[in-house]
């Protein structure tokens, strides 16, 4: 019987090694050879993918990198200001939305000054309100609250709101000031379930406009005298 080995590695000795094959080593090389020349060649053409994007990867990564990029610019969109879908800016009678300086599509937005094609004229007359030398008028048509200067002889629409199922709508105040070198202005005070807001507009000959800008200034004024402090201050300068 033999002795068996100290070291079991010594067992290796005894196994016949293959001789290496000439033209499988020829294959190799030429192969690698090849696939060193081609990546050569594509970075003297430019850029090209990485390695582990290529193949079936690839047919992934496009898709999935222009979702990514897409959504990042609609995100960038949205959070500029004065971006993003448009949901109105108009005063409300609670004062939190705010209306352009030019007027809108009736029925759209509060503010909107009403235009041709409305049904604001057929409407039958649903409450009067008489100031100082002129009345309001409030007409119902489908969906709709519009409010018309009455003066002169002259109905002229100039306000219109989206109706809300429930919700009341009373006209509390009005008034005419004029301004000096400038069109007077209609402040009005409306409740609108039960928010109270003053809003500004511009008369113009033959039309009544919103003003953003004077309304967001006045919309909380407690009384005509504090509604006409706030227009003398120098904030409101043309």
């Amino acid at each position: 019987m033999s002795a068996r080995p100290s070291d079991p590695f010594d067992l290796l000795q005894q196994v016949p090694l293959r001789e290496p094959d000439p033209a499988r080593l020829e294959a190799d090389a030429a192969r690698a050879r090849a696939e060193f020349l081609d990546a050569g060649a594509q970075q003297k053409r430019g850029w090209c993918w990485p390695a582990f994007l290529r193949g079936w990867r690839l047919r992934f990564a496009i898709p999935l990198g222009t979702g990514l990029v897409a959504g990042i610019v609609m995100g960038i969109w949205l959070a500029l200001p004065g971006a993003g879908p448009d949901v109105g800016s108009d005063v409300r009678p609670d004062g939190q939305r705010l209306a352009d300086e030019s007027p809108a599509s009736p029925g759209n937005r509060l503010g909107a000054r009403s235009g041709p094609g409305t049904e604001a004229g057929s409407a039958e007359v649903s409450a009067r309100y008489s100031f100082d030398g002129f009345e309001l008028l409030l007409r119902e048509p489908p969906r709709q609250l519009v409010l018309s200067l009455a003066q002169d002889g002259q109905d002229l629409p100039f306000s219109t709101y989206v109706a809300e199922d429930g919700v009341e709508f009373r006209v509390l105040d009005a008034f005419i000031q004029p301004r000096a070198g400038q069109d007077p202005l209609l402040l009005v005070q409306s409740d609108y379930g039960g928010f109270t807001n003053w809003n500004a507009y511009e008369m113009s000959p033959g039309a009544i406009t919103l003003s953003g800008r004077l309304s967001l200034l006045i919309h909380d004024a407690a009384s005509r005298e504090d509604l006409i402090a706030r227009l003398a201050g120098p904030e409101i300068a043309p």
